[in-house]
């Protein structure tokens, strides 16, 4: 055997038990998440899961700091819709979410709840069909986070437990843009913003007489 041929065996074998460890290695770091709360297996949910613009905290007028963004949810399940009934955020690397969202309450986190199912059991989400999670967080006094960390829980219509882990989006940390009176010029527009609970209101307008 040729010296290059051998050389180019060694890379081959070196490449098959590179991907081996790398195999065995996602295994044990998932060996902790292969089952649910309630002991039921469950597999990679087949969903893409976006944050478009990452949230920037801002002061409330509580004194504290809020953060607002939006979760972008995609299904690729096949020939069925699957049901998102359970949401968990995390900040940084802490191991208790700062929010937990289950069941009919994710029904309030979308400006439309769907039509289809019973939206007792969560959030149905057809195939191919994308949802909008409109997410409001109060951050803990002195807290200053780099990032969060989203884990959703899905049911498929056979029951089966799927799951999407460590969706991360970065906070920026950058002052956000200050809105005060008096707003010059023609009529203003709020849509979609923060109502005094953290809910999102539908729209309000305004008109400015300040010259």
């Amino acid at each position: 055997m040729s010296s290059a041929a051998s050389r180019s065996l060694i890379l081959f074998l070196a490449g098959i038990l590179s991907c081996t460890d790398a195999l065995a290695s996602a295994r044990m770091s998932g060996s902790s998440l292969a089952s649910g709360e309630d002991g039921d297996s469950f597999h990679q949910a087949q969903v893409e899961a976006r944050i478009i613009f990452a949230p920037r905290s801002v002061r409330a007028s509580d004194g504290g700091f809020d953060l607002g963004y939006e979760l972008h949810i995609a299904s690729f399940q096949s020939g069925e819709a699957i049901k998102l009934v359970g949401l968990a955020v995390f900040l940084d690397d802490a191991s208790v979410p700062l929010m937990k969202v289950e069941g009919s309450a994710i029904n309030s986190l979308v400006a439309q709840p769907a039509g289809d199912g019973d939206p007792r059991d969560g959030l149905s989400i057809a195939s191919g069909q994308s949802r909008t999670l409109f997410l409001w967080l109060k951050l803990p006094a002195g807290a200053k986070p780099h990032f969060l960390r989203h884990q959703l829980i899905f049911r498929t219509s056979t029951g089966a437990i799927q799951r999407a882990d460590d969706i991360r989006t970065e906070i920026v940390e950058s002052a956000p843009i200050r809105i005060a009176a008096p707003l010059r010029g023609g009529r203003w527009l709020a849509a979609e913003g923060p109502g005094i609970t953290g809910r999102t209101i539908g729209a309000a307008w305004w008109r400015s007489t300040a010259s």
